[in-house]
């Protein structure tokens, strides 16, 4: 079996499993979808050295807890909702260049 299609049925067996563990840390399913979605393409990358490893299952768990609380690996998270303006708000030209 090639590393392509290992890899994808190691995804399509635990798919679920990494849904409900993502799902414990972060609290958020669409966020836990995200988290999933990027560790699974980290792991992509380097999925013949994981399987060489022998465990590709801790392997996995440990990338997804690293990728999650690791802010220099995380992917820009907004969480503020975006307001509208305010209807009493005007903006008035200052002079300045036109």
């Amino acid at each position: 079996m090639d590393d392509e299609a290992s890899f994808r049925e190691f995804v399509s067996a635990r798919i679920g499993r990494l849904s409900r563990v993502a799902f414990l840390l972060t609290g958020e399913h669409h966020a836990a979808e995200d988290l999933v979605q990027v560790t699974l393409i980290k792991v992509a990358r380097h999925w013949p050295r994981v399987i060489r490893g022998g465990d590709p299952d801790a392997y996995v768990r440990r990338a997804l807890y690293h990728e999650h609380v690791c802010p220099s690996r995380a992917t820009p998270n907004i969480t503020a909702p975006l307001m509208p303006p305010s209807p009493t708000f005007r903006h008035e030209p200052t002079g300045g260049i036109r």
